[in-house]
């Protein structure tokens, strides 16, 4: 986001602009010298810009900076179904919907709920144990979000 202004008159000597960014937190934007600001954190930062020969005339706006929305993906809506000794493979990932993009290299973590049902190894497989239900939580603790999946483990099938 771009901000501008003007120094008046029109004939003032010196027309130059110092950029300044006030916020409780400094490390959610940065301004630079042509007022560009690069938003960092969601929160709400005020833009000033001062004339440089006279540093008490200036002007103030705010910006509002709405916080990045992320998901984990790749993990089935749920419920699932395993009979006990069959596995399922899950990648899940961390995807930025700004940007209309998956983020790599992003730490997903699982625990799981009652785990004597189902084991999950770190490679993102589920296997089914014995009888009854987990739900494994999925967490990105880099972007505080997590998704839950319920499994249900069924006995296993003889043919």
């Amino acid at each position: 986001i771009e901000f501008t202004a003007t120094v008046l008159p029109e004939d003032a000597t010196n027309r130059e602009i110092e950029w300044v960014i006030h916020s409780s937190n400094l490390s959610k934007a940065t301004v630079d010298e042509d007022g560009l600001v690069t938003t960092a954190a969601a929160g709400k930062v005020a833009v000033t810009a001062k004339a440089k020969d006279n540093l008490d005339i200036l002007d103030k706006g705010y910006l509002y900076i709405k916080p990045e929305a992320y998901i984990i993906v790749n993990v089935p809506k749920g419920p699932v179904s395993l009979n006990v000794g069959e596995t399922l493979t899950i990648a899940p990932g961390v995807y930025a919907m700004a940007l209309k993009a998956p983020l790599p290299d992003t730490p997903v973590e699982a625990a799981v709920s009652r785990s004597g049902c189902v084991a999950v190894n770190g490679g993102g497989s589920i296997t089914g144990v014995k009888e009854g239900s987990s739900i494994v939580t999925y967490t990105a603790p880099e972007y505080d979000i997590i998704r839950k999946l319920r499994i249900i483990v069924t006995p296993p099938i003889f043919g």
